[in-house]
């Protein structure tokens, strides 16, 4: 709603404008702190120029979330505009509107003013979305046992940050300090929260009124959460320059000029032409080829693995009465203080902080050995396990020729059962081996798609509405392929960490361990296998 303050050049982009609202937010310690979490965590350390970070992906999810809602309004009929409002905040905004000879002289009608409303709206919700986000990416989410607890800071942190509420009252949202417009961090919050949430934070607070109706709700949270929404647009193509990857090369402006909405009821429900199929698909196999190569490279998710696995031992110390940090505990900076943390002294949760953790359990002599050398081999990559599965063919064929023929021959059979496999082989974690008078320790490290839910993605032909796995083959042949489709990382190492350094050096030392492990493996699926199929 209020003119450009600064042009900031994105690698991906060019130019992304900003208003004096953003560039206020853009300014402060806690929007800044982003700069220090990198958007794929450790996997820098695989693609040396992953080293992007939620800094420039915030900005992107805002860019492309802006030309995501603009091209949808479009699709929207005039008459119908007000019905994405409440109507307090319909006549108040029309109020608004009515009464400023600036915001006349700005917008041509109250429908422009109204557009510009909800554009600065989705802008705000997709520069915050990730605000709250921890470092490294989901691994100390997945240390703590909470998946997505980033979305939920980032919502409190919105709605308890003083900062963001001073910026919002003293630029052009207001009209002379005296006409308000409701974008507010209640506002910008309750778009991020999913229908439920949103539900009942309205029922808990009810000095807020909502601006928008359920539905109109509904449709901004989808333009920054939903399979071909503005944060997977972005991260994927981000992604995919900075490891230099071909693969995650999208056709956004075709995705997004082909985004539309169809009424529903009340409600309206995001579909796309037909006509942006092509890149559709193009999107879901980037996807999946991302994962393959580099989510899910074995070096990426060995390196998350031993990251998550010193987190969740330090915790497990702490509960115990040992100390990791000498003044407050790894549980309360990560999780029970995270909010305050973030919005009082933002840089003390950077990236920085698990290189703390690892040095703290270095230093303690109380800690075990095996926990020691999670620590090192986050700080020392030459330390990191020997993978001896690397692909997950690799894996399934090892399997299928250490059990019967029968399974062998039958495709389905062995995915059916591959799940309860894996979990029996973590069983392998559990006990020392002896290698040349070395403790030889075995990791086993699931990995699953997320899958792809072409019944859920609406599609609009010549002849109607129609399902993107109906419409669409290859769609249909991915879900079928990756849907709760999962396999294992299998990976070894020493304790000894001068013993695996040297390893490190010597091809036939590396090819023994292999083999013994593989020995290993192979003798455990037979002792088990006969009770499973």
């Amino acid at each position: 709603m209020a003119p450009v303050r600064a042009i900031i050049n994105d690698n991906l982009y060019g130019s992304i404008p900003v208003n004096e609202i953003e560039y206020m937010i853009i300014q402060t310690p806690v929007f800044n702190r982003l700069h220090y979490i990198k958007q794929l965590g450790s996997t820098y350390l695989v693609y040396p120029g992953a080293k992007h970070s939620r800094f420039e992906h915030s900005l992107g999810v805002m860019h492309l979330a802006t030309k995501i809602l603009d091209n949808i309004i479009d699709s929207i009929d005039a008459t119908e505009f007000h019905e994405l409002f409440t109507p307090e905040a319909f006549q108040k905004l029309s109020s608004i509107y009515s009464s400023s000879r600036e915001y006349r002289n700005r917008f041509s009608n109250y429908i422009e003013f109204l557009r510009a409303f909800l554009v600065q709206s989705i802008r705000l919700a997709g520069l915050l979305h990730d605000i709250g986000h921890y470092p490294h990416s989901h691994v100390v989410e997945e240390a703590l046992g909470y998946r997505g607890l980033h979305e939920k800071h980032s919502i409190e942190i919105i709605l308890k940050w003083r900062e963001l509420d001073q910026i919002l009252e003293e630029t052009t949202i207001y009209l002379d300090n005296s006409s308000y417009t409701g974008i507010t961090r209640e506002h910008i919050a309750a778009i991020l929260m999913n229908t439920g949430e949103r539900e009942e934070f309205i029922e808990n607070n009810s000095n807020y009124v909502p601006m928008l109706t359920p539905w109109g709700y509904d449709l901004l949270h989808k333009i920054i959460s939903e399979t071909f929404d503005a944060d997977r647009l972005d991260y994927l193509r981000r992604d995919a320059l900075h490891t230099g990857m071909v693969y995650g090369y999208i056709d956004i402006d075709r995705i997004i000029q082909n985004t539309h909405t169809i009424r529903s009821g009340r409600s309206y429900i995001i579909c796309y032409d037909v006509k942006a199929l092509p890149a559709l698909e193009d999107m879901i196999d980037a996807r999946i080829k991302m994962y393959k190569l580099v989510y899910f490279h074995h070096k990426s998710v060995v390196l998350a693995e031993i990251v998550k696995r010193m987190l969740e031992r330090a915790i497990e110390y702490e509960e115990k009465g040992i100390k990791i940090f000498p003044r407050e505990t790894v549980k309360s900076i990560l999780l029970d203080k995270y909010v305050e943390t973030v919005i009082n002294d933002p840089y003390r949760i950077t990236d920085e902080v698990l290189i703390r953790i690892a040095k703290y359990i270095l230093n303690n002599e109380s800690i075990d050995d095996n926990t020691k050398y999670y620590a090192k081999a986050f700080i020392d990559r030459r330390l990191l396990p020997f993978t001896v599965f690397k692909r997950e063919e690799e894996l399934t064929d090892f399997i299928k020729k250490t059990i019967n023929s029968k399974v062998s021959q039958e495709p389905n059979s062995l995915r059916k059962h591959l799940d309860i496999i894996i979990n029996e082989l973590k069983k392998l974690e559990d006990r020392d081996y002896d290698y040349k008078g070395n403790t030889l320790k075995i990791m086993v490290v699931p990995v699953k798609y997320h899958g792809v839910h072409g019944s859920q993605i609406l599609i609009k032909t010549h002849i109607g509405i129609s399902n993107l796995d109906e419409v669409s083959s290859f769609i249909k042949w991915v879900k079928k392929r990756y849907e709760n489709y999962s396999y294992a990382y299998i990976y070894a190492y020493l304790v000894d960490e001068n013993t695996m350094i040297n390893m490190k050096y010597s091809k036939s030392n590396r090819e023994e361990l292999y083999r013994i492990v593989r020995e290993i493996i192979s003798d455990y699926i037979k002792s088990f296998i006969k009770g499973i199929v």
